[in-house]
């Protein structure tokens, strides 16, 4: 029997996870230490954050980190959910230009983190008919501690970031919104799409200062797009943020996070 006012959150303390439990009340909340209790459990709501996301991670693990996917996995099938949200993310594509949420991420061979992920995908649409299927670009917002936003704020590695980089940013406090808009509109698989922007053009737009540098190598390019993101916008751009509205939510996010730095060092 599902219960009507009882809803989970898996991947309570991860980034994705902690930022969604302080946008929505649930009544239980699963990590990987306890994730076997869910087990037999009905809800009316489970919102899914808890496959690892530690891409470069996966990539060098690939056993562990399809054992983490399985073990998450077993313990879904033995749930039953009225409504089940999976944050999912835009890395099931090993080349991320131009796609949508009608694009086969196995047009081209996978890396391990992108193929366990999808994986998790398909899993989930066969358990959970009322689903929505959420995939992320790149992340800023509490609790972030990682990716080259991170490393600028906190002066780490910030050579080993390329300039010409090109990624889409998303401000995840826009989060459990966009997911309301989704169920609301009854998509049941959403890129929650951002404008492209090179890392050059953010550190100047963010940090006010001019950024060059080059690594070995191609850098990475992100291009994910939207077929429903005039249920955002009337643009029809396929995105649902164009760039100003990132940048202005960054610059708050920056400023935020540098004021917290100053107060914990007095």
């Amino acid at each position: 029997m599902t219960h009507a006012n009882s809803t989970a959150l898996i991947g309570s303390t991860g980034f994705v996870g902690g930022n969604l439990d302080a946008q929505y009340q649930f009544s239980h909340r699963y990590r990987s230490t306890n994730i076997e209790q869910i087990r037999g459990k009905a809800f009316s709501l489970v919102v899914c954050a808890g496959a690892p996301g530690k891409k470069w991670y996966a990539n060098q693990h690939p056993d562990e980190d399809r054992g983490s996917i399985d073990l998450l996995i077993s313990c879904l099938k033995c749930v039953e959910a009225e409504r089940f949200v999976l944050i999912s993310t835009v890395d099931v594509f090993s080349e991320p230009l131009g796609v949508d949420e009608c694009s086969d991420p196995t047009r081209r061979a996978q890396h391990s983190y992108g193929q366990h992920r999808y994986l998790l995908e398909q899993v989930c649409q066969e358990l959970f008919p009322n689903i929505v299927v959420v995939r992320l670009p790149g992340l800023f917002g509490p609790g972030l501690r990682k990716n080259a936003l991170f490393d600028f704020l906190s002066g780490n590695n910030v050579d080993r970031i390329d300039s010409r980089g090109v990624f889409q940013w998303y401000n995840t406090e826009r989060l459990w919104s966009d997911i309301e808009r989704a169920s609301a509109a009854n998509i049941s698989l959403v890129h929650l799409a951002t404008e492209p922007c090179s890392i050059a053009t953010l550190h100047e737009e963010v940090f006010g200062a001019p950024f060059t540098n080059v690594t070995a190598g191609e850098p990475a390019r992100y291009d994910m797009r939207s077929r429903f993101s005039t249920h955002w916008n009337s643009r029809g751009d396929g995105y649902q943020y164009a760039v100003d509205e990132v940048f202005e939510d960054m610059r708050k996010f920056v400023a935020r996070a540098k004021q917290g730095e100053m107060e914990r060092s007095r």
